[in-house]
């Protein structure tokens, strides 16, 4: 294999670990949020619907991309992943910026 191959495959290995990575956060966070919404008072309403809003549109992105590392088969359609997650952002604003996230994990990884 040349080198370039190599390499070309290392940095796939990489990517894959790094949207597995994600998958993890994205549990972490939907995690906090679901404690959120267990004990949240009466006068909460609108954090809770927007709580419950947010764990819908994470649960919709994240979907496909767990099933996928769970078939085995690596395949990503990574644009409308990411269409969704910059959905979630300018929508909630507050939420986890997996991008850069990512993105850092990439860099770590080629470094």
């Amino acid at each position: 294999m040349k080198r370039d191959e190599k390499r070309g495959v290392e940095m796939e290995q990489n990517k894959i670990s790094a949207y597995q990575t994600l998958i993890y956060q994205a549990f972490l966070d939907i995690r906090v949020i679901a404690s959120k919404l267990a004990y949240s008072s009466i006068e909460e309403v609108e954090d809770t619907k927007r709580n419950g809003l947010l764990i819908f549109y994470m649960t919709n992105a994240f979907h496909n991309l767990a099933l996928s590392f769970a078939e085995g088969t690596n395949s990503i359609y990574e644009d409308d992943f990411w269409s969704r997650i910059k959905y979630i952002n300018e929508k909630f604003p507050e939420s986890t910026q997996y991008k850069d996230i990512f993105n850092q994990l990439i860099q770590n990884s080629d470094g």
